[in-house]
């Protein structure tokens, strides 16, 4: 038997995107990435995109902060394993950054540069 998508995922999906799309924006997680909710739940559960050249590392400390918060804020909506080691990959991100003295205070120490081709305008 075929996988057929499930019309109520579907549109439970839609609506928490539309719920949460400021802050989804604010985290700089491109759209491609989250558009899709299994690409979304596989980026989230690997800290990354290999395809579309995503990690957590490559967000500013402010955009971080942005995922982290809704991550938590809606870790019982998203009901998939995986969020819990995001949530505690950027809570290291966090440390990491509070004691580098020497780097950018804007940016976490995990990923260098940010990738901009290619991303979404939103």
């Amino acid at each position: 038997m075929g996988y057929r998508r499930d019309g109520k995922q579907k549109h439970d999906w839609d609506r928490w995107l539309a719920d949460n799309r400021e802050a989804l924006l604010a985290s700089s997680v491109p759209e491609e990435i989250y558009r899709d909710q299994l690409r979304f739940t596989h980026a989230v559960c690997h800290e990354h995109d290999w395809d579309y050249g995503w990690h957590v590392g490559l967000l500013t400390l402010a955009e971080a902060r942005t995922l982290h918060r809704l991550l938590v804020e809606q870790r019982g909506a998203l009901e998939f394993i995986g969020v819990d080691g995001m949530i505690r990959s950027l809570e290291a991100q966090f440390r990491v950054c509070a004691k580098t003295a020497d780097k950018p205070r804007d940016r976490c120490c995990h990923g260098g540069g940010r990738k901009s081709a290619g991303r979404s305008g939103g």
